[in-house]
């Protein structure tokens, strides 16, 4: 299995929930062990990290009052790449830079356009 995002947001004629179409490949998080060999572990809470560790347990709902504290956790792991670097297996890290950063940004981005929220799963 794998890890994905989805941004979501009511629709204001309908009220029904609609998901964002992304672009390919942008809903991507990692395969399912990532939840604990890359967003469970110790080196991201020891960042300070809460949104993204929870993946360890299950899935993380990025409710619209929460879109800035999860920027401000993508943008700690940015800032800090060297440190995980250090501690985790280079292919992840290769993953993390390269593609999920990218994917958590832009799925901020998009939340934040159209008012929604973010499911990774």
């Amino acid at each position: 299995m794998s890890l994905y995002l989805w941004v979501s947001y009511d629709d204001p004629q309908t009220g029904e929930s609609v998901t964002v179409d992304m672009p390919s490949a942008y809903h991507l998080m990692g395969f399912d062990v990532f939840r604990e060999q890359l967003w469970g572990t110790e080196i991201m809470t020891a960042l300070g990290l809460e949104l993204l560790p929870a993946l360890r347990d299950g899935y993380t709902y990025v409710g619209r009052e929460q879109i800035d504290q999860l920027e401000h956790e993508v943008e700690v792991i940015r800032d800090n790449l060297d440190k995980i670097r250090q501690v985790l297996d280079p292919g992840i890290i290769y993953s993390l830079e390269n593609i999920y950063l990218r994917n958590l940004f832009n799925a901020v981005s998009i939340a934040r356009s159209v008012g929604g929220w973010i499911t990774i799963h």
